[in-house]
């Protein structure tokens, strides 16, 4: 498998499709590629899409990875996730990550 060096966060779908275009996995591959397929909710165009949304409120990557794989339907959800930043949490951006997200749920 050929990745970047470069430390940057993936999200759940993105793990997914990476692991899932290799033919020999590890094992710690392996037990990578079934958490994400047991934990992740979108496929990685939807996440790369609500990932570009979530991008514009100029959140940390980290955070919208964790919104992402997440994809809270309440702001209390919201809230847990954003608080594991040491940033003041205004109520404005948790509406909008809220309204962001919901548009990814799926029914």
């Amino acid at each position: 498998m050929k990745l970047s060096n470069e430390g940057h966060y993936l999200t759940l779908a993105e793990v997914q499709g990476l692991l899932s275009e290799e033919k020999e996995l590890n094992d710690v591959q392996r037990l990578a590629l079934e958490h994400a397929r047991g934990f992740n909710k979108l496929d990685v165009k939807e996440a790369e899409t609500l990932r570009k949304e979530l991008s514009k409120l100029n959140l940390p990557d980290k955070l919208v990875c964790k919104i992402v794989d997440i994809l809270p339907e309440d702001t209390d959800t919201v809230i847990a996730i954003l608080s594991t930043d040491r940033s003041r949490i205004q109520e404005n951006v948790i509406k909008q990550v809220l309204e962001i997200a919901l548009k990814h749920v799926k029914e």
